[in-house]
């Protein structure tokens, strides 16, 4: 039943494998997701991106951290708003220089 839900995903096996591990860790949980990043990170499937988007939009921390996709990262390289060792560090290495740079709303 979930692959059928998520087989318009890419790699929709493996996210449904994700999905199925994330939901069984909330019912041992009481039904509650980890909010701190160490803990995200270590759920099935859950990298740096999803593990920031998850505390900023879910919930509502704005210290959570900008998420870096392969758009952003490509922006931000292209446009020299990081430097060469943080692209070579990949996507963490351009999330931490981008937020020493980009002023934070008040």
């Amino acid at each position: 039943e979930l692959l059928r839900l998520v087989h318009s995903c890419n790699f929709c096996a493996s996210k449904a494998r994700y999905v199925r591990a994330a939901a069984e860790h909330a019912q041992r949980h009481g039904g509650r997701v980890p909010r701190e990043y160490d803990a995200l990170v270590q759920l099935p499937g859950v990298g740096p991106k999803i593990a920031h988007l998850m505390r900023s939009v879910a919930f509502g921390e704005a210290e959570a951290g900008i998420v870096v996709d392969t758009h952003v990262f490509r922006v931000a390289t292209r446009l020299g708003w990081v430097d060469g060792a943080a692209a070579r560090a990949g996507p963490e290495g351009v999330r931490v220089q981008l937020e020493r740079w980009v002023p934070r709303e008040e």
